[in-house]
């Protein structure tokens, strides 16, 4: 008992001295002014910085960075890709972009949903006013029915017809009353002419 007892003992402090750690990828190159360890120190290149290479001399190469500082560097330290957290943090970078592409492009298909749901609905406002004119109107069923009718063929003719005659019959009844009127004038005025007496011809 006692044994298991310092066992645990030993366990809670051997895990409460240990820590969490990380290891960095911070790391520094020397840039200096010739080939060699030894050489004199320019600058302190960080992981990742671009340089530009100049000359290659067996396990150095001369490089220039962006601010024109020129000096030697080991070759195996250069590298012709960038290192992965350059590459992440590029990455993230058109990850955000994209991102930002896709609302935009969201914004524009809600945008155009809508002009299409307005268009539709006006679309349907129009098809219901067109059937609401072309609609015949409803009589009501308690409404006497009128024969609006004419009368038959047969009838209309023989209708133009009478009216007709009746223009010809009255037409020649003037004729008559007119020779008629025109014989007793005619008379009357022999008759003045010879002194009030009638001649027969």
């Amino acid at each position: 008992m006692r044994n298991m007892l310092m066992l645990v003992l030993a366990l809670v402090s051997a895990s409460a001295l240990a820590e969490t750690g990380y290891v960095s990828d911070r790391l520094l190159a020397p840039l200096r002014w010739a080939q060699g360890e030894a050489a004199p120190l320019v600058k302190q290149l960080e992981a990742g910085t671009p340089v530009e290479v100049l000359e290659r001399a067996g396990a150095f190469v001369r490089v220039k960075d962006k601010q024109g500082a020129e000096g030697w560097l080991e070759a195996r330290q250069v590298s012709g890709e960038a290192p992965a957290r350059a590459q992440l943090a590029r990455a993230n970078d058109e990850l955000k972009q994209l991102r930002g592409q896709v609302a935009a492009a969201d914004a524009e298909l809600k945008k155009a949903r809508a002009a299409l749901a307005e268009e539709s609905a006006k679309a349907k406002s129009l098809e219901a006013k067109a059937a609401a004119s072309v609609e015949p109107p409803v009589v009501a069923a308690s409404a006497p029915t009128v024969s609006t009718a004419g009368p038959p063929d047969g009838a209309t003719a023989s209708a133009e017809t009478g009216g007709y005659w009746r223009w010809v019959l009255g037409a020649f009844a003037m004729l008559g009353v007119g020779f008629v009127a025109g014989i007793l004038w005619l008379r009357e005025s022999i008759k003045r002419r010879s002194g009030g007496m009638y001649i027969r011809i």
